[in-house]
């Protein structure tokens, strides 16, 4: 998905500036995302397959032969294709490979993928913003005196061997003195369809959010960004946050979630994207 990660980086706000570790970060968050995407694919049969091959010169109607976003699918598209081939090695430690998306699937992947990014970059810049305040002063990042707001950082647990990718990693600079335990806080950004949804769906989200944040992100982990003051030890996750974009949800909603977070070991967190 390395294409497709340097699209969404070039000319998009929410990837300015990235590092070297940031942008492979993103990319492997885009592969993960793309192998748990439900939308429709094309046949797994090579033969069969090879009869979808898409053409940077035949974009479907409606759709510019220049259009970044198709030449980015063809590339998609023949890539994965070899690598069902066996012609191209996949990354270690990968998603199993699937079939393409097709076109419609891949449009609507990589539009809700954006968006995702987009509410996490705002949430981090929110984040930032809560860490220059006067601890006092914060709603968010209580209990840490000089925040060091990270994105996207890879982490992984005892007896596993891939990465997980935190939205946001925060570590209180003031505990990395010799002699003190790393506090260390993990951010989960989601966007949920509350508007959709009665209170009992909304309340099982809850639940199920809650339970992958502190699955990926809770417990004991080892730091793999490079250059990050943790980078290579393993630290004890002090609290794990879940933040929603409050987008669809009432008040009355909002405090139903909150009453239920007490009981579900996480910090739950509203947020509007601006």
């Amino acid at each position: 998905m390395a294409t497709e990660a340097r699209t969404l980086a070039t000319g998009a706000s929410l990837t300015e500036g990235l590092s070297l570790e940031e942008a492979a970060a993103l990319e492997a968050r885009l592969a993960e995302a793309e192998a748990l995407e439900s939308g429709a694919r094309h046949p797994a049969q090579l033969e069969a397959l090879a009869r979808y091959r898409p053409s940077v010169n035949q974009p479907p109607s409606g759709v510019a032969a220049n259009s970044g976003r198709w030449v980015d699918y063809v590339a998609y598209w023949e890539r994965r294709y070899e690598e069902l081939a066996g012609t191209r090695q996949r990354p270690a430690g990968g998603p199993a490979v699937k079939p393409p998306l097709e076109w419609n699937s891949y449009k609507t992947f990589l539009g809700r993928f954006q968006r995702a990014m987009e509410f996490q970059r705002d949430v981090a810049q929110m984040l930032r913003q809560q860490a220059k305040l006067a601890e006092t002063q914060r709603h968010w990042l209580r209990g840490l005196e000089h925040p060091i707001v990270t994105e996207n950082v890879g982490l992984v647990h005892e007896g596993r061997t891939s990465l997980t990718y935190v939205d946001q990693f925060v570590v209180d600079e003031s505990s990395l003195r010799p002699g003190r335990t790393p506090t260390v806080h993990c951010f989960s950004n989601k966007q949920r369809s509350f508007k959709s949804m009665d209170k009992r769906e909304i309340e099982s989200q809850l639940k199920a959010d809650a339970l992958e944040a502190l699955t990926k992100y809770g417990g004991t982990v080892e730091v793999r960004r490079p250059g990050h003051p943790l980078f290579g030890r393993r630290v004890e996750v002090s609290r794990v946050h879940l933040v929603y974009d409050e987008q669809g949800l009432t008040p009355s909603d909002k405090r139903m979630l909150m009453n239920r977070a007490q009981t579900l070991d996480i910090e739950l967190h509203f947020h509007a994207q601006q």
